[in-house]
């Protein structure tokens, strides 16, 4: 659309893990200046969803593609909610940020998350100990601590021409007349923010941006 602007924000990214269920798997390390009180969120939803950890991530997560059913690795992506693994906000100037800062913003995507499901006392026995059953592959990305030293970035400068495409050209109409190019895949758009938005009686409502 000639003379709109897209928005700043920048599709969530996350570590795509290799998680092993292997005896000889990692325990989910605790990362460096953990504080339980930074997943306030994620215990109120997993006491919202009934003990549920499901709107976390599924455990154990997708097999990795082609391996025999007796090794047991498999690939962690992503996910739309409250408390997923895709965390916006955190790579906020990545695009154009300087090489010490991008490590910083990595070390933001820790494995927090994992460690607390793992290990908080006010999580509940059952999610702690499916958890506990699975954690990193012992025989990769080893000299990083087994963790990816790169995130799963999706989207970083865009390029800006005569003409911005935005949600509108994608969404409606569906069908285009003047089409150039055909997509094997949805539009897969993740979300780009996470806010505590007032709901008027005093209280907040957690609002994700992005998804569509």
């Amino acid at each position: 659309a000639r003379g709109e602007r897209a928005g700043r924000g920048r599709e969530a990214a996350p570590h795509r893990l290799c998680v092993s269920g292997a005896n000889d798997r990692v325990p989910w390390p605790r990362p460096e200046g953990y504080d339980r009180r930074d997943f306030t969120l994620m215990q109120r939803a997993l006491e919202a969803d009934n003990g549920s950890a499901s709107f976390f991530t599924s455990m154990p997560p997708a097999r990795l593609p082609g391996l025999p059913l007796n090794i047991s690795k498999f690939c962690l992506c992503c996910g739309v909610t409250v408390g997923a693994t895709d965390q916006p906000n955190l790579n906020r100037g990545w695009a154009n940020a300087s090489w010490d800062r991008k490590q910083e913003i990595i070390a933001d995507h820790t494995l927090g998350s994992f460690y607390y499901f793992a290990n908080d006392p006010d999580v509940p026995p059952a999610v702690r100990k499916t958890f506990n059953q699975y954690g990193l592959c012992a025989d990769e990305f080893e000299e990083f601590g087994h963790i990816p030293p790169q995130l799963y970035v999706r989207i970083s400068n865009r390029l800006v021409g005569d003409y911005v495409m935005t949600q509108n050209n994608i969404t409606s109409p569906r069908n285009k007349e003047d089409s150039i190019a055909v997509g094997d895949w949805s539009f897969d758009e993740h979300m780009t923010g996470k806010y505590a938005v007032p709901t008027g009686d005093g209280g907040f409502e957690v609002i994700l941006e992005g998804n569509f």
